[in-house]
């Protein structure tokens, strides 16, 4: 009886998972979302793995390999590829509730799978197409192998908890602190708690686990030495709000307006906000402290894990090779709420306790319900919007849409009577040394770590950066426009900011020093100043106009 009532509740939970997650399926697509369906539209795996290792530079390929898979059987529309995501997110709350129920019982995991089906967080990126809900899945899978090895001591589950250790990176490069951290709190606790034949048995499978992911490292060394001579990169500093702001994303019910992106506002101190961030938070940070000062040794082994892959997060981060924000830390979230409950049910009352987890989830559920309809608004604006208006302006197939920003993943401009898009993002044209930005003497002083020096001579020169540049814009977008057709050139929130006359981005940039301290914001502009030049070539101005999160200036072939 007990077993079918525990069977009912989950279900229960599972279709409330369902129902949040379902509202945000038809969502449209962001930028890195249109970028894995453009990995993941390349040939399976030749042209997957060319994409990622020429413009990408900076993820692993497994999950581009299955969503070309899935997107072959069920197609490439919002709903087919976000329900990839689905069930990884929906198999992630049964997950964490097995991993409860080993814990410690089943209504701890209950209140785990409840908080996993309606934490504002954990819903917003479950349809995400991108790695995210896949590598939740992946950990919680492998912290139930462990689990099981933990007690049974069989050979089975240290099989699959191994296999899933090596998907994990292979899945999302940022996975690999998860092995890091892993292998060596766990083979210390191994070490210090288990006989000797145990601790063999692991470090031989180990071993096993490194050597799978020698291509993983070889991997991280390519894009690496690709990464060292960009030109640009998007990677802000690292500020201490930022990651505040994502302990107050993953413990309280309230999240950021843009859980995508660092929050560098301050908060408002509202009775709301405190109640559903500030309180939480405390709770949480208590809980979490409590597992630690616990006289369990698995519990602590955890707890090591944890903060070590916080810790190297914040380092990479604050070396600037990550950005320090919810989504590339994600899996980190279902141990940090399974630790802080963990040591708040051993260190409260149990009514205390239910009454706290009650009211968050509801917390949860209310802001949920009220956060997805802002959510799939922020999301049209991304890309969407500018497939509407130029379907307001009726352009066609003869006329071509500008992107400075999301140029290569032309997602909603993918059918034969929609504009072209002009294939030239910014951020990965202008980053690639060896691309179409660059003449050939260009991309060897880049090589000998000229390229500021390059830069502030192009800026100063009466030309665009270079003919390949100019040859390229001529016979992509001069040349491919007819005579009174349309040109619509979309610029995405503050960067039509970027629009300056070239005499005053000459006045700015006063010496190589300036380029290599506002290195991002010199190269865009330099880029619009030469965009604009060309179009003013072969086009004349029609009228500019704003909309939403876009400023659209619209020009015809003459």
């Amino acid at each position: 009886m007990k077993n079918k009532k525990g069977i009912i509740i989950f279900l229960v939970i599972t279709c409330i998972a369902l129902m949040l997650r379902i509202a945000l399926i038809n969502t449209p697509l962001w930028y890195d979302e249109a970028c894995s369906w453009f990995s993941a539209k390349q040939t399976f795996p030749l042209g997957i793995l060319k994409n990622l290792f020429t413009l990408d530079l900076q993820h692993s390929p497994l999950y581009f390999f299955l969503l070309n898979i899935w997107i072959n059987i069920f197609g490439d529309n919002e709903i087919a590829m976000r329900s990839l995501s689905l069930i990884f997110s929906i198999g992630s709350i049964y997950l964490i509730y097995r991993f409860g129920e080993k814990l410690v019982g089943k209504k701890f995991g209950i209140i785990l799978a409840l908080i996993m089906a309606v934490h504002p967080l954990m819903v917003i990126f479950s349809v995400e197409i991108r790695m995210y809900p896949a590598v939740v899945f992946l950990v919680l899978a492998s912290l139930n192998f462990l689990l099981d090895f933990e007690k049974n001591n069989n050979s089975k589950s240290l099989k699959k908890m191994t296999i899933t250790n090596i998907l994990i990176p292979y899945t999302f490069v940022g996975g690999i602190f998860y092995n890091v951290a892993f292998t060596f709190f766990y083979t210390r606790y191994l070490k210090n708690n288990k006989d000797k034949n145990t601790f063999i048995r692991y470090l031989k499978h180990c071993t096993i686990e490194w050597l799978a992911l020698i291509p993983f490292f070889a991997m991280l060394t390519y894009y690496a030495g690709q990464r060292g001579m960009f030109v640009i990169t998007h990677e802000i500093p690292l500020r201490f709000i930022q990651i505040i702001d994502i302990l107050r994303n993953f413990f309280g019910a309230n999240i950021s307006a843009n859980p995508y992106w660092p929050a560098v506002d301050q908060y408002q101190l509202t009775f709301i906000f405190t109640l559903s961030a500030i309180v939480p938070c405390i709770y949480f940070a208590y809980g979490i402290y409590k597992s630690a000062k616990g006289n369990n040794e698995f519990v602590k082994m955890i707890f090591n894990i944890t903060m070590a892959i916080f810790i190297l997060f914040i380092i990479f981060a604050s070396l600037k090779i990550y950005v320090c924000t919810n989504r590339y830390i994600l899996y980190l979230y279902p141990l940090l709420i399974t630790l802080g409950l963990l040591g708040l049910s051993k260190s409260i009352t149990k009514r205390h306790f239910y009454t706290f987890t009650g009211i968050y989830i509801l917390l949860c559920l209310s802001l949920t319900v009220w956060f997805i309809p802002k959510f799939k608004l922020s999301k049209m604006y991304a890309l969407k919007d500018v497939m509407i208006q130029a379907q307001n302006l009726n352009l066609t197939g003869e006329d071509i849409v500008i992107l400075p920003f999301s140029a290569d993943a032309p997602y909603y401009f993918k059918s034969l009577s929609t504009p072209r898009v002009y294939n030239g993002d910014f951020h990965k044209l202008v980053r690639n040394p060896y691309g179409k930005y660059y003449d050939s003497k260009d991309s060897k002083i880049m090589a000998r770590k000229g390229k500021y020096k390059l830069i502030f001579e192009k800026i100063n020169e009466d030309n665009v950066f270079s003919q390949n540049f100019f040859e390229y814009f001529a016979s992509e977008v001069n040349k491919s426009v007819d005579s009174g057709r349309y040109l619509l050139l979309a610029m995405y929130g503050n960067d039509n900011n970027g629009i300056v006359p070239i005499d005053q981005l000459r006045k700015e940039v006063k010496d190589e020093q300036y380029v290599k301290d506002h290195i991002l914001d010199v190269m865009f502009k330099k880029y619009i100043c030469d965009i604009a030049a060309m179009i003013n070539l072969d086009f004349k101005f029609i009228k500019s106009f704003k909309k939403d999160n876009y400023t659209y200036y619209l020009y015809q072939k003459i």
